[in-house]
């Protein structure tokens, strides 16, 4: 069986946009319908990418490849693409500290390598940062930085292009995830405790705790009373009750829903926000995990997919093979015609 494996996505139509490694080709889920189709005449290259982010700033679509060594670049408006060369590699992934947007340009932060990456349309800018950025999110300021081991606080002012550093004189492990809300900054370490940083005072707090085994959360969404906890290399999602900080495992999967990614990768990764809803990308699972933003209510959604011999024939336009990790060899023999061969 096929497995639909994508880490992130760009909202596009009604839709989320996606790159499959597959066919080196997009495709687009609609969340209206719930199917995913191919979207072709977006990208027409012939380098294959691993998204591990998209950045989108109007019309340009900015999808920055998991390797950290190239971006790629779709101007939507004339379905155009160009690859950008950056320099962030430390290694095959985890090279990223953060990636975002400020105005209208790109914003990448590296990890381990000492850079700040900026990118106007096809113009790359760099500048230099601590070497200790691991991890961070936005505020109102500019960005909130932590180091790997949870101990020190970077917070960079984006218009005075300064850099303040605190320690955090608090147990914190190693952080996963940062994310702002109401002027705070919650933040998540790898057991899945969570910490709120309030830079207007400088206090830190441990806020919320749950039960997980062996240090297996990877990021978190907070929704009107609720904090959806999502894990790493386990199984279990937590919901926490932001008013008694209570928290439980979610247990009530589809019976059919299987983890069937590759292995070591995180179950969750990217998500788009749409119409009130949280949508995480199909990364390790074959359902789309969508979280109400009001009221923490969790769904998982199973797409239609494309017809067999739709999916040969993209595969057949990027002149691609395939291996029996993506594709079984049955269907790849029904999908390709021997005079290929």
């Amino acid at each position: 069986m096929r497995k639909w494996i994508f880490s992130c996505g760009f909202y596009y139509d009604r839709g989320i946009c996606f790159f499959d490694t597959l066919t080196r080709r997009f495709a687009r889920y609609d969340i209206d319908n719930n199917s995913i189709t191919y979207e072709p005449d977006i990208y027409r290259g012939e380098d294959n990418f691993y998204i591990e982010k998209f950045v989108e700033i109007g019309d340009d679509i900015y999808g920055i490849d998991v390797g950290g060594e190239k971006v790629m670049h779709i101007d939507m408006a004339d379905r155009t693409a160009t690859v950008i060369s950056i320099d962030a590699k430390t290694g095959f992934w985890g090279n990223y500290s953060y990636i975002g947007k400020t105005d209208d340009k790109v914003v990448i932060f590296t990890r381990g390598k000492g850079k700040k990456i900026e990118i106007i349309k096809n113009k790359v800018l760099e500048a230099s940062i601590p070497d200790s950025v691991f991890i961070g999110g936005e505020a109102s300021f500019g960005f909130v930085f932590f180091d790997k081991s949870g101990e020190r606080i970077l917070k960079y002012y984006k218009e005075r292009n300064v850099w303040d550093e605190k320690k955090t004189n608090i147990s914190v492990g190693q952080v996963v995830y940062a994310e702002e809300s109401e002027g705070v900054c919650f933040f998540m370490d790898l057991d899945g405790d969570i910490f709120t940083y309030d830079p207007r005072d400088d206090s830190i707090e441990k806020k919320y705790s749950i039960q997980a085994q062996g240090g297996s959360m990877i990021e978190f969404f907070i929704t009107g009373n609720k904090i959806i906890e999502l894990p790493s290399l386990g199984d279990d999602i937590f919901v926490i009750d932001r008013t008694s900080g209570v928290s439980e495992r979610w247990d009530r999967y589809p019976g059919d829903f299987a983890y069937v990614g590759p292995k070591g990768w995180s179950r969750y990764d990217g998500f788009n926000d749409i119409d009130g809803y949280r949508y995480y990308s199909m990364r390790t699972a074959n359902y789309l995990l969508r979280v109400d933003r009001e009221t923490g209510e969790i769904d998982f959604l199973k797409p239609s997919i494309p017809r067999p011999e739709v999916e040969g024939e993209m595969i057949i336009r990027s002149n691609m093979f395939a291996t029996e990790e993506t594709i079984s060899l049955s269907d790849y023999v029904k999908y390709i015609s021997c005079t290929r061969i």
